[in-house]
């Protein structure tokens, strides 16, 4: 699956080892982001193309952020749906943690080369 795919596309599985990467890397540039909203809001006068330059930038880490989960749901079978439950930090945590299906599912092949072992 390619970078595209994976995060702006909700189908398919991830890994956990895929998820965890990408939800770092998305969570980082949004850390950026609200750094660099700080810096320019600060030093630019114009605040109304800031706040749309932001709401863009932020509603596409948002579905990035969902299309990485929805995969990552997908890998444990589990559908989309259960997205909303990954508002409880707990639980996007937790799905990081479960062994995803060792076989096809109703979502797709097993992602990767080879089956995660879960010893």
């Amino acid at each position: 699956m390619t970078p595209k795919q994976i995060l702006f596309s909700l189908k398919g599985r991830i890994n956990r080892k895929t998820y965890w990467i990408y939800s770092f890397i998305i969570s980082i540039l949004y850390v950026f982001l609200l750094v660099s909203v700080t810096a320019l809001s600060k030093s630019i006068d114009n605040n109304i193309f800031i706040a749309i330059l932001i709401g863009i930038i932020f509603l596409i880490l948002i579905w990035t952020i969902f299309a990485v989960t929805v995969k990552r749901l997908h890998d444990i079978n589990c559908p989309g749906l259960c997205f909303v439950f990954t508002m409880i930090p707990i639980v996007a945590i937790f799905i990081g943690f479960i062994p995803g299906t060792s076989c096809k599912n109703k979502f797709g092949e097993v992602p990767g080369n080879k089956v995660e072992k879960t010893s």
